[in-house]
């Protein structure tokens, strides 16, 4: 009886503090919780009872832990800048409903060809190819060559590679730049176009964009993520 109190007082406090009452049914459980937990603190003479207030104890605790994720409430979008709206909504209607929400976010995992897409409510101002807002970035596996790490800053700040993890992401406003990005980071680190080309074919695809055109390098990756990409490096010599 102990071990189960324990591990119920738990769960009521992964749901309360971890996820801090954001949706109805997490408040009914703790309604329900006390309710119970109360009766059996009370040491019920009727071991059926005990047995049957028990169960019921354990079913909820497992909803609770198997769904505890998704019982987070949307953010209200409308509090959202404009492109960080119009970005959630474009990932909505092709993904569906993230998997993780906050505030200040928006989270898919593993969607389409994607490890992640994260979108912020919070906008970075980006100047290149034109003044816009960064507010979606979107990661997938790839192992970029230490030695190509400049010329992608170069290229465009908001390409970003984590060598660890052996990702790289770009962080734009639509997801059809992000995947331009990609693949002309991709362009660069092969050497098929220098920082200068890769510039300039950025801009002036996002020229053809804006007229209602669909550039191939804004519809699908031309490469293929590399699962094996991650690089945990080497420890120091003692």
């Amino acid at each position: 009886m102990k071990n189960l109190l324990l591990q119920i007082t738990y769960l009521r406090e992964l749901c309360k503090f971890k996820f801090k009452l954001c949706n109805f049914f997490s408040q009914v459980f703790l309604y329900i919780y006390d309710k119970l937990f109360t009766l059996i603190k009370l040491n019920l003479k009727l071991n059926l009872m005990k047995t049957k207030l028990k169960k019921l104890l354990l079913i909820l605790c497992m909803g609770l832990a198997g769904s505890s994720v998704y019982a987070q409430d949307m953010p209200d979008l409308r509090l959202w800048p404009e492109a960080s709206q119009m970005a959630a909504k474009e990932m909505m209607d092709k993904y569906g409903k993230p998997d993780i929400t906050s505030e200040q976010m928006l989270v898919w995992v593993k969607n389409g060809i994607w490890n992640r897409t994260i979108v912020f409510k919070e906008e970075a101002d980006h100047n290149f190819p034109m003044p816009h807002k960064d507010v979606m970035q979107q990661f997938v596996d790839f192992k970029v060559p230490a030695d190509m790490f400049d010329e992608l800053a170069e290229f465009d700040g908001s390409v970003v590679v984590d060598r660890t993890q052996g990702e790289i992401s770009a962080r734009c406003d639509k997801e059809g730049a992000n995947l331009l990005a990609l693949n002309l980071a991709y362009d660069i680190i092969r050497g098929k176009r220098s920082v200068t080309e890769a510039r300039e074919f950025y801009g002036k695809t996002i020229m053809k964009v804006m007229k209602g055109e669909k550039p191939e390098y804004t519809q699908q990756l031309m490469f293929s993520p590399d699962m094996s990409s991650p690089d945990p490096d080497m420890q120091l010599e003692k």
